[in-house]
């Protein structure tokens, strides 16, 4: 993850200077004092340079604006005329540094290099915890983690809500990091991806003959967790009859193989998410009452993206690193501040998830070195055009009308395949029954659409 400088002084030639000595971090300017506190909850710096003698405020006032926002950011003044009183004074008040202009640029890069580091360790709980994966510096994510660090030292079974794309598995996973249970498998299941038909024998395995094609004995799904945790996703769309088998299990934490006789003793922690109301779904007779209660033990609360806007440079950034090494995008060196402002006043309906591929689009097609206005709304605006919005005005024009028309019908076939190929894990046998094709006709429609 590219770190993020936050520098703020009074002449712009320094941003240039601190851009060719630190290249493998974004710099952020501003040579206004007055915006000091907004950026660092905008951009969710590293670290922080501040000019020691503005004349609005002086930099021990600057540093106290950062830390009133973040304890944890070190901050380093920087001065055309040092003095050993304003140093001490800056260090006593929990500067980390205090640095001369002109200086080397060995200096900075060590300076900045030692700041990151001691930054990070501070922010880091004693207790041994794995929160690496959840970028964020809000209120919320901090609660979050906090949260995350109680429950891993227990056996508590887990409900995670929150919309679809908050990273309702990132945070399983890391509860799962965080327990005793870290060295035993982490088995993923997606519950609205699992065939009715399918649902016991994948969850609680089957005897041999048990049924046509069970040539041997297979472990399920919640055997194969022993020792670990298994993670149940979208639990809202696990059947009926498989509530009552998994509530036995929760409960006295054995099962039975279908086809089977004996029961077999399987310890394995249960977290489950959905993006669904239980509750109503109880209402309506869709989900049993005494599992909803039972899996409710502790309940997570995951918020949307849109409710921690300041945590959006900070994955946008964390995003980029990933995908400009994956992708070998060197010649870009991150975004531009019209971008960042664009990308935390979006309202992301797909929350992290929708983030995370707008950045990797961002990055494949981008032109360097930063990434401006024109990359961020060339996804955002083919993302508009795929919701399929009918308010716009119809065109007169014949052909113009077949044009959208035709893009309309291939967009929704598209995502309507795609969504089928996700819930049936590619099973092309299953597909075609559910959508009255044969294989061969059904490879051809996928091929054509680009799907595999």
């Amino acid at each position: 993850m590219s770190s993020v400088v936050l520098l703020i002084y009074g002449q712009e030639a320094m941003k240039g200077i601190f851009e060719r000595v630190l290249r493998d971090c974004v710099t952020i300017f501003s040579p206004d004092p007055g915006e000091t506190a907004s950026l660092v909850r905008k951009f969710s710096p590293d670290v922080v340079f501040v000019d020691m003698r503005f004349p609005q405020k002086s930099g021990v006032e600057l540093l106290m604006e950062v830390l009133n926002e973040d304890p944890f950011i070190p901050v380093i003044g920087l001065t055309l005329y040092p003095n050993i009183p304003e140093a001490v004074e800056f260090i006593k008040k929990g500067g980390f540094d205090y640095l001369s202009v002109p200086f080397e640029p060995y200096t900075l890069r060590k300076l900045v290099t030692s700041a990151i580091k001691t930054g990070r360790n501070r922010a880091v709980p004693t207790a041994v915890t794995r929160f690496d994966r959840i970028v964020g510096r809000s209120r919320a994510i901090k609660q979050l983690k906090e949260k995350i660090s109680k429950i891993a030292k227990t056996e508590a079974t887990v409900l995670i809500v929150g919309e679809t794309g908050v990273g309702k598995e990132l945070t399983a996973k890391s509860i799962h990091e965080s327990s005793h249970r870290s060295s035993g498998p982490f088995v993923v299941v997606d519950c609205a991806a699992i065939p009715s038909t399918l649902v016991e024998s994948e969850l609680f395995g089957a005897e041999k003959g048990a049924y046509t094609g069970a040539q041997a004995t297979r472990k399920g799904l919640i055997e194969i967790a022993h020792g670990g945790t298994l993670f149940l996703d979208e639990i809202g769309e696990l059947e009926m009859s498989a509530q009552s088998k998994l509530l036995r299990f929760l409960e006295e934490k054995t099962i039975r193989r279908v086809g089977g006789t004996k029961s077999i003793k399987v310890d394995a922690r249960v977290i489950a998410a959905t993006n669904k109301n239980l509750r109503d779904l109880v209402k309506k007779n869709k989900f049993r009452e005494d599992l909803y209660y039972r899996l409710k033990t502790v309940v997570i609360h995951i918020p949307r993206l849109s409710e921690r806007r300041e945590d959006i440079p900070l994955l946008a950034h964390h995003f980029f690193s990933y995908f400009q090494k994956l992708y070998n995008r060197y010649d870009l060196k991150g975004f531009t501040e019209e971008a960042i402002e664009f990308l935390v006043n979006y309202d992301w309906k797909g929350n992290v998830r929708e983030l995370r591929n707008c950045v990797e689009q961002a990055v494949i097609l981008g032109e360097g070195p930063f990434l401006g206005l024109d990359a961020i709304r060339e996804f955002i605006d083919s993302v508009e055009d795929a919701e399929l919005d009918f308010q716009e005005d119809v065109p007169e024009d014949f052909s113009e009308y077949l044009n959208r028309r035709n893009r309309i019908i291939r967009e929704l076939d598209r995502r309507f395949y795609s969504k089928l190929l996700e819930k049936y894990r590619g099973n092309i046998s299953e597909i075609s029954r559910k959508v009255g094709l044969s294989r061969k006709t059904l490879y051809q429609k996928l091929q054509e659409m680009g799907l595999k």
